[in-house]
């Protein structure tokens, strides 16, 4: 969601939540850190406009703008709540500037003490920290080469804590314990590698000496690039940082020890961490744009992901001190508060103009390749998945109008699975360490806890017939399956197998999957996961895909790059063998019916399509032209009589089953169109005359009776035809009014040229009267019919039009309406019987009394 500015206001004409005003700079600024008060009145936060400003943490209003004369890199209020510090940086002069102000008085602009300390000029946000004493009476000071602890009232410094060693520099971690006897800092190499370490420290402030501490944590390089989030607890008895193997951990300061295993709740690296007031929870928020709450005691998930898609990578974070709400910012320039209890965002408020509007059918603007397609029991909906990392959704799509519906939020980038009677969606995240969970089909509701929680990427998800049993095959190319998704979730492994690909069979009593490299395919119970069969695979050819026939009785293998064999699954042997297209790739699919199937081929870098194929004879029945982005998954409708396609390139189409047409395409400006062949009888009627592109009623150019079909092919046809003069040089003006009719065309005919070529004004006058009368006339025409021959009359004229349309007229909402007559206009509203020469008489004498200042009307 764009950043309001100060002028931008809600409904209620009150000033947006959380709104920066900006002055001459039209980008919002970098909000580096975010504070609750101990109060929990106030929300501080600190930003590169060397700005720090309060804002009311119920309704996201300023309250007070601090200038703290530099960018601010942390910030830290005193625990009586009184004090508020921030550390800021000048880079030119390479000093860090230590800003506190005094809060117990009630002031715009409050008195601030500034102490300047020398820095070594790096900008590393996690180099600069301050922390108040829990007497308030201290603030400790950290900077990359020094750590000094300073008074809070004079700013005079009173210990030199330390100096960075050669090759290191502080960073991140510094906290006082709830005694104030011990104060915590970290540090780590000066130039990163793969496997440093953080090295934690601890000061004895009353001997003012440095006291041993055996607590090392590995340094996660990628998150390096972002932030270092290493912190202490508020105590000090605890330090959370992330780890290489994604999520993080929390350790002992006295001992050392790791207090629990590592504490995954994202999909992706966590980018933030804090600790509630109280010590009791630990919060992080990730790259994935998600925030988890843990218990820092159990080390157990106190609150499932919270998740929502106006969230982006999750930069700073801060829980209130009744734990009731959690303040975070977004992608470094937007602030979002929840509400822990309503797991909602309740700050900012979002405008409904500001919702994004729902997309039609078409490119993705990801360029990453649609992952999974499953078309709902109805056959009026499908959902689509992608593997783009910022494409965090599932869409759900209309299949007859290729609109999207729905849109759940799942970060990341996904594969899906859909049960069988529409209710639940598996998605299982493609990105590294991250897990499959199950959503509610219908409200993208997400059932906790997660399926499964692996250190792969999902490949493949599919469900058992019953729905009750899921499979899943990751990178890693272990399979697992889920039973009883819904209720106790019993987890198998295949162990010491590489698995390609899994498939249940129609009664959902056996599933197969495929061995990499040697191709064996195994069929196993699905509730004793034996082995009850065991079929040769193909040596040296890379098996690709596996599907069941809807009997049961046969499952189909694609493998190498051209060949099909079908299996008898009840004797073991082979039963078919077809030889596809030479360039045939690893996707196939099995229609309904069990009589055909399709799959996709390639030729070189730049042609791709899709053939189907009957299955006992292996004819190709047809094949598509060529696509122009490769064939990433594919599947029938449940009628079998629409094919949906997904793309390398992220868009999808979809195609009439029978002859490989496309009947709705990816490209906005192209998404709704449905291409049916028009009834044989009146095509045929046409096809000598030219006319076969129109209907009855629009062969004197009627707008609102002409076939929506034939416009669509009229306007391509005339567009080419305008490509081919232009790069002739060419330009008829006739053709100008090709598409208007015969009336139209005549009227171009009969106009005269102008004198002056630079003055077209007037040179249409005639062919624009022919035109307006000829639409006026087409609607007089349809309100007489209905005057004269009443409803049956409409109803005949209407399933004529229908007759000859090669496309569904439009729902009635979408109609445009015609304008009720007004009473005594008989002569305007009926056609005579000979309505062709009342109409050339109505268009010739239009323009007359429109000139001599008579009313047309």
């Amino acid at each position: 969601m764009s950043r309001a500015t100060s002028s931008q206001t809600d409904s209620d004409k009150d000033p947006l939540p959380f709104t920066f005003d900006r002055g001459d700079d039209p980008e919002p600024p970098v909000i580096r850190c975010i504070e609750y008060s101990p109060d929990g009145q106030s929300i501080a936060t600190g930003a590169s406009d060397s700005t720090v400003r309060l804002w009311d943490a119920k309704t996201g209003q300023q309250t007070h703008k601090l200038l703290a004369g530099h960018p601010v890199f942390w910030l830290s209020f005193s625990h009586s709540g009184h004090r508020l510090a921030a550390i800021c940086l000048n880079t030119d002069e390479k000093r860090a500037h230590v800003v506190i102000w005094d809060m117990s008085q009630d002031k715009q602009e409050s008195e601030k003490l500034e102490t300047t300390y020398e820095s070594d000029g790096s900008i590393a946000e996690h180099g600069y920290r301050v922390a108040f004493s829990p007497d308030d009476d201290w603030v400790a000071v950290m900077t990359p080469s020094h750590v000094v602890v300073q008074e809070t009232t004079s700013g005079k410094p009173v210990m030199d804590v330390g100096k960075a060693r050669k090759d290191y520099r502080f960073m991140s971690a510094l906290s006082f314990s709830s005694d104030g006897r011990l104060l915590f800092y970290a540090s780590l190499p000066q130039n990163v590698r793969d496997n440093a370490l953080v090295e934690l420290h601890s000061f004895n402030m009353e001997l003012r000496q440095h006291l041993p501490l055996a607590l090392s944590l590995a340094l996660p390089s990628h998150s390096f690039l972002y932030r270092l989030p290493y912190i202490c607890s508020p105590n000090g008895r605890a330090i959370a940082g992330p780890i290489p193997q994604s999520g993080f951990q929390i350790c002992d300061t006295q001992t050392g020890s790791v207090l629990h295993a590592a504490l995954q709740g994202h999909t992706e690296n966590t980018s933030s961490i804090c600790f509630s007031q109280d010590g009791e929870w630990v919060i992080d928020g990730s790259e994935a744009s998600t925030i988890c709450i843990w218990d820092v005691s159990t080390g157990t998930n106190v609150m499932a992901p919270l998740k929502d898609e106006r969230l982006q990578r999750v930069t700073a974070i801060t829980c209130s001190p009744l734990k009731d709400r959690i303040a975070c910012v977004a992608s470094d320039t937007e602030i979002h508060v929840w509400d822990v209890r309503t797991r909602q965002i309740v700050l900012p408020l979002v405008r409904e103009s500001e919702r994004q509007m729902t997309p039609r059918l078409r490119d993705f603007a990801y360029s990453d390749q649609v992952k999974d397609i499953h078309v709902f029991p109805d056959g009026r909906h499908f959902v689509s998945s992608t593997t783009a990392f910022y494409d965090a959704h599932i869409h759900i799509w209309d299949l007859q109008t290729g609109k999207q519906t729905k849109a759940f939020f799942f970060p990341g980038g996904c594969a899906v699975a859909l049960c069988a009677n529409g209710s639940l969606l598996a998605a299982g995240s493609t990105r590294p360490f991250g897990y499959v969970a199950l959503l509610d089909a219908n409200s993208g509701k997400e059932y906790f806890p997660p399926l499964i929680r692996a250190g792969s990427g999902a490949r493949k998800l599919c469900f058992s017939p019953d729905s009750s049993v899921l499979a899943v095959v990751f990178d890693n190319r272990t399979l697992h399956l889920v039973h009883d998704v819904l209720g106790d979730r019993v987890i198998s492994q295949i162990e010491n197998q590489e698995v390609v690909d899994v498939a249940f069979s129609p009664d959902g009593k056996q599933f197969a999957y495929v061995i990499h490299l040697s191709g064996h395919i195994l069929l196993c119970d699905v509730s004793t996961m034996e082995v009850a069969i065991q079929l040769p695979g193909p040596g040296s050819e890379l098996p690709c895909n596996l599907a069941f026939l809807p009997d049961g009785k046969f499952l189909l293998e694609t493998y190498g790059r051209n060949k099909a064999r079908f299996w008898n699954i009840g004797t073991g042997q082979t039963a078919l063998e077809h030889s596809l297209s030479p360039q045939s790739r690893a996707l196939t699919v099995v229609s309904p019916d069990g009589n055909t199937f399709i799959c996709s081929w390639a030729k070189g870098k730049d042609g791709f399509g899709l053939e189907k194929l009957d299955i006992t004879s292996g004819k190709r029945l047809w094949s598509t032209a060529k696509f122009t982005s490769g064939v990433t998954t594919a599947t029938f409708s449940p009628a079998g009589d629409k094919v949906i396609v997904g793309f390398e390139d992220g868009t999808l189409q979809v195609l009439d089953a029978s002859l490989g047409q496309t009947l709705i395409l990816s490209s906005d400006d192209r998404s709704s169109i449905e291409l049916e062949m028009p009834s044989a009888p009146n095509r045929s009627r046409r096809i000598g005359t030219g006319l076969a592109d129109w209907d009855d009623d629009s062969i004197m150019n009627m707008p609102a009776t002409s076939s929506r079909a034939a416009r669509i092919g009229l306007q391509a046809r005339n567009a080419v035809r305008d490509n081919q003069q232009r790069h002739n040089g060419k330009r008829n003006a006739v053709d100008d009014h090709r598409g208007s009719g015969l009336a139209a065309r005549l009227s171009a005919r009969l106009a005269p040229k102008p004198a002056n070529p630079g003055h077209a004004h007037g040179q249409g006058r005639l062919a624009h009267a022919f035109q307006l009368v000829s639409t006026g006339r087409a609607k007089n025409r349809v309100l007489a019919a209905g005057e004269q021959g009443g409803h049956e009359h409409r109803e005949r004229h209407r399933l004529h039009s229908d007759d000859d349309s090669t496309s569904p007229s439009p729902p009635e909402s979408d109609r445009a309406h015609s304008p009720p007559t007004r009473t005594g206009e008989s002569d305007s509203s009926t056609s005579s019987s000979n309505w062709f020469v009342d109409y050339m008489c109505y268009c010739v004498c239009l323009p007359c009394r429109g000139s001599r200042g008579v009313n047309p009307e």
